[in-house]
Formats: C-alpha cells, structure tokens, sequence
C-alpha cells in the first residue's frame, strides 16, 4: 500500500470528524501560496491541555503526517487506557501538512521557501540564497504558510508544541530556556516532559535513548514562533530518511515500526498539561459543600430542640 496522496490524507483525517463529531473537529487555519486550505484537526475538549502537532513544514517528509494520522485514529478508537486519558484531559490539536502545495513534491514551497527558516525569532540564521535548500525568503513571515501558523499560535498558545521533521537520525530537538530568555522553571517542565517520555518509552518496550537530546537556540523555525509566544517547544528529526517518491521507508514499515516509536511521546506531551475534567472538579466542590450543608443544618436541629 503507498502513502496516502494530499487528498486521501486530508480525506481520512476529515473522516474522523465525520464519525467521531463529539471528538474531532478541524478548522482552516489559513491559505497556502496556492490558496489551498491548511486545515489544523482538533481532538478532544476545548479545555484540556493544548498539545499542537505539525508535520510536513517540509513538503517531502510524508511519514510524519501518516504517524499523526495514526495518532488521532488510535485516540479516537480508545482501544487504551492512555488514550481514554488524553481525550477527557487534553485538547490535541493537528497539522498534518503545512507545506500543502508541495506535499510529496519537494522540501520547499510554491515560493521556494524553506518554511522552517521564514520565522520572526532567529530568521537571520537562514539563507538568502534563492537557490539553496534553506532559503528564509524575502523577508520574516513573508509566506502565506508561515503566517498562517504564526497566528494560530497566537491565538491558542499551546502548552507544548512538537513539530516533526525527517533527515537527521534520530534526533530531539529542545529549545534552550536560556537562549530564549525564559526562566528556569520553563527548562525544567521540558526536562520533566522528556524523563515522562523516556519512562513510558521503556515501559511500551521502546528504547528510550534512541533520540539524541539536543538544544535549539533561535533559527527562524517554527519552534521559535512556537516559543516566542509561549510555549514549550521541541523540533524532532523522528525518521533518518526525507521522505521523496522513489525512495524513504516503506509503507509497510509506517505502523508496526515507526507509529510505536512515536507514541509515548504523544502519550508524555499529553499527560504533562493535562487539566482534569471539570465535572470531576464541580463534583469535588458539590460533594464538600453538600457536606458543609449537612453540618450546617445538624446544627440548626440542635439549636431548635434546646
């Protein structure tokens, strides 16, 4: 079986929606060069602890939207108990391709952009050379794609942002608290989210060494947005191989091997801003003050029959 095409992976996606629309929703976060829409899917309660996931920033590494088609399956199934968690718990929000236009088609934009150097923060450390693989563009946010991002942003900051890449083996990108001028407890809720993610990799038989931690100060990168507006960023080179049309890993490979790799981070990132539900907290008040209540009216009891 291939990939699936730019059409059939928003159709699958937009599928969830259809048949789970008390769990999945999606919205149009803008256009692209094009004018085509990027879609960003939502799952799970509008209160829960915002997890935002992107791939395909870069239009060729396709393996990374098919593993967040995976995820949001696997959620909206509940088949486990950490899946059931998530959705009472947190809001997983979804990007599966940025880089709509050229999804399996190459790296950049319909501009000749490198998408992952068009950002506000750091977007000195990109190329001015039309001609290279890291292009910045002509000026920061000067892509429809990276606005578009950029003010989504803005507008749900989410507690933790993953955006998923292919090319280097087996590397996780964090951003660095001091580089971003961010206090010490911003490092230390990433360093808490990662040894959940090592735990979790190693209870689901995983290893949990496999990805090289490494710091990401400001590049022009989606991360930086990401950071620069609050949340808690990391940039994860999840598969060795840029995904092209003759070549990458098979299909077949996608979700027995990869999809299992990638889970207890979806399942840490989850539980490490996750808001209990509300209900659970309305009925901890209800219980307390019905029990104040009860005392209360013992008392008025006492007092009527003295």
């Amino acid at each position: 079986m291939p990939y699936k095409t730019r059409e059939e992976l928003l159709s699958a996606f937009k599928g969830l929606a259809l048949r789970y629309p008390r769990l999945v929703t999606y919205e149009r976060i803008g256009y692209s060069t094009q004018n085509r829409e990027i879609l960003c899917f939502k799952i799970g309660p509008h209160w829960g602890g915002k997890v935002l996931w992107q791939a395909c920033i870069h239009g060729r590494e396709m393996i990374n939207a098919e593993i967040l088609w995976l995820y949001a399956k696997w959620l909206v199934e509940k088949k486990e108990p950490e899946a059931k968690r998530i959705l009472t718990r947190n809001l997983t929000m979804i990007i599966p391709v940025l880089n709509i236009d050229n999804y399996n088609v190459t790296r950049k934009n319909a501009n000749g952009v490198d998408l992952n150097r068009n950002f506000e923060l750091g977007w000195c450390c990109g190329s001015r050379d039309p001609a290279r693989w890291d292009y910045k563009g002509p000026a920061t946010l000067s892509e429809k794609e990276s606005q578009a991002f950029h003010s989504f942003v803005m507008r749900q900051r989410p507690v933790f942002f993953m955006d998923m890449h292919t090319g280097m083996p087996y590397i996780l990108f964090k951003v660095s608290a001091s580089a971003y001028g961010k206090p010490a407890e911003y490092g230390t809720r990433i360093s808490k989210a990662l040894a959940l993610y090592k735990q979790i990799a190693g209870d689901r038989g995983q290893n949990p060494n496999e990805y090289i931690i490494k710091s990401l100060g400001p590049c022009g990168r989606a991360v930086c947005c990401s950071v620069n507006h609050g949340s808690h960023a990391f940039l994860w080179e999840f598969h060795p191989i840029e995904r092209t049309i003759p070549n990458g890993p098979p299909y077949e490979e996608v979700e027995p091997v990869w999809f299992p790799k990638f889970l207890p981070m979806g399942i840490a990132l989850s539980q490490a801003c996750e808001v209990k539900p509300p209900t659970l907290q309305i009925m901890g008040l209800l219980s307390a003050s019905g029990f104040l209540f009860l005392v209360a009216l013992r008392n008025d009891l006492k007092k009527q029959r003295l």
